[in-house]
């Protein structure tokens, strides 16, 4: 597993944009993003 830190995001919204964007790359399986941990 890698964990990101994430800067920038302004509510949950932005966590489900990189969740789907994230999940999008070849080869990941799943994501679990945190808004409130800014965190991937």
């Amino acid at each position: 597993m890698t964990q990101l830190d994430i800067t920038g995001m302004t509510c949950e919204s932005c966590a489900a944009h990189v969740k789907h964007a994230l999940e999008q790359v070849p080869g990941v399986r799943s994501a679990e993003v945190s808004y409130a941990q800014g965190s991937a």
